[in-house]
Order: structure tokens, then C-alpha cells, then sequence
């Protein structure tokens, strides 16, 4: 089965597929990493360019930049880019190690790079504050 075939509830026996239990299990996993991105946030203004997805804490002092990675994309680039949300002074920390990453912005367009130790089988989620 493919990911969009899987279902969350209970088969008629009261029994949930274990593909299932798998899945959810990964979102648990991944939100106990990068959660900061989701909870406590609203949309950023411009909250999408291409596979990257964008929120911001309520206070409007943070932002986060999240990496979708498409079911069939074997990792995540090594570089990351995107159009707008430029982050303050180019600090962009990786949430899921909170260590800095190194980035580069040229105009409009920002540039993250990833380190070679990065578990780039996820999709990876960002923090900066904000220009």
C-alpha cells in the first residue's frame, strides 16, 4: 500500500493496520523534534515557496521554514531553497539537532546547507528570527 491507502481507524475487529500505527508513530517522532514549528504559531504571511511551508510564533519575533519531503523523494537536498522570509542577521538553526546551519542570502532568496550529518530521509524544519 501506498501512504495515501493507509487508513488511521480501527478495522471492524476494533484492531488498527499496522501501517497505521507506523505512520502516526513517524509524525509523533518528527514533531517530537521540530513540534516548535507547529504548536503555538500561525501561518507567515507568506506561508509556501515550492516545498518549503512557513509559520511564525504568535509574538511575530520567530520564524520556521519546514521542508516537505514528497513521498517519492528518495532525501532531502542538501541545499534548501526558497523566496522570501528572509531570516535576521542569516541565523538559521536546524530544530531537530538545534545547532546552527549555514545560509546565505542573496536578495530575495535564502540558501540552507545542510550539514552531511543530517538525517535527510525526513523532512526538516528551521528557526529564525525575523528581518
Amino acid at each position: 500500500m501506498q501512504g495515501s491507502d493507509v487508513f488511521l481507524g480501527p478495522k471492524p475487529d476494533g484492531t488498527i493496520e499496522e501501517q497505521a500505527v507506523d505512520r502516526v508513530t513517524t509524525i509523533g517522532k518528527w514533531l517530537d523534534k521540530n513540534g516548535e514549528a507547529i504548536y503555538a504559531t500561525v501561518n507567515a504571511r507568506k506561508y509556501n515557496d515550492g516545498n518549503v511551508w512557513f509559520t511564525q510564533s504568535k509574538d511575530g519575533k520567530k520564524m520556521y521554514a519546514m521542508y516537505a519531503l514528497k513521498e517519492d523523494d528518495p532525501e532531502v537536498p542538501a541545499v534548501i531553497e526558497w523566496t522570501g522570509n528572509i531570516p535576521a542577521g542569516k541565523k538559521v538553526t536546524l530544530l531537530s539537532t538545534g545547532k546552527r546551519v549555514k545560509c546565505e542570502v542573496d536578495g530575495d532568496r535564502v540558501k540552507v546547507y545542510l550539514p552531511k550529518h543530517v538525517d535527510r530521509t525526513e523532512s526538516l524544519a528551521f528557526s529564525f528570527g525575523i528581518k
